[in-house]
């Protein structure tokens, strides 16, 4: 009984809260509207008031509903605008648009790098496992054709070829281009 009295406390509670939030937007709004200058922020502090109102676990008995929702209201405009400082400072990064033609340039020839790399990798994939297994010792890890000859108990003379068939593979598909 006393388990029923109390969510239904809760949930009288939310709705008087939840009302008053729509009743005094405009003043709320204008509240978190001074901290941040800007209303988009503006808008998603008072979407993030609402749902805190809305998913409280529980919310005790509040006199003055508007105080309370104001302050809240200010709180989170604060730490909304604290956070954002924040992301700024670690983010922050110039953009000088006096080189924006070499700056497109650039991410034109990363794109063309990374589709080669993604050809490449496709290549290496259809490769028997002898022949990725020795590109991999000889290219990512830089060992040398008679370190891989002996990790791998074969000879040198068929690390070599197994490392010139690989790369004449590659240069096959990126020359395909």
């Amino acid at each position: 009984m006393i388990m029923i009295m109390i969510m239904i406390m809760i949930i009288y509670n939310k709705k008087i809260l939840s009302n008053s939030f729509i009743a005094n937007f405009n003043q709320l709004y204008s509240t978190a509207f001074k901290i941040l200058n800007n209303a988009e922020q503006t808008e998603d502090v008072m979407q993030t008031v609402y749902i805190k109102i809305i998913e409280a676990a529980e919310i005790s008995n509040i006199r003055q509903p508007v105080n309370y929702l104001s302050r809240m209201v200010r709180n989170t405009a604060i730490d909304y605008k604290r956070r954002l400082k924040l992301e700024h400072s670690i983010f922050a990064v110039e953009i000088d648009n006096s080189n924006l033609w070499e700056t497109s340039i650039q991410t034109e020839t990363i794109v063309i790098h990374r589709q080669l790399l993604l050809k490449i990798a496709l290549i290496l994939a259809t490769l028997p496992k002898r022949q990725q297994q020795v590109f991999e010792l000889y290219v990512a890890d830089g060992l040398t054709q008679q370190a891989i000859a002996d990790k791998l108990n074969v000879s040198v003379s068929l690390v070599s070829k197994d490392i010139r068939d690989t790369v004449n593979q590659c240069q096959r598909a990126v020359l395909a281009n």
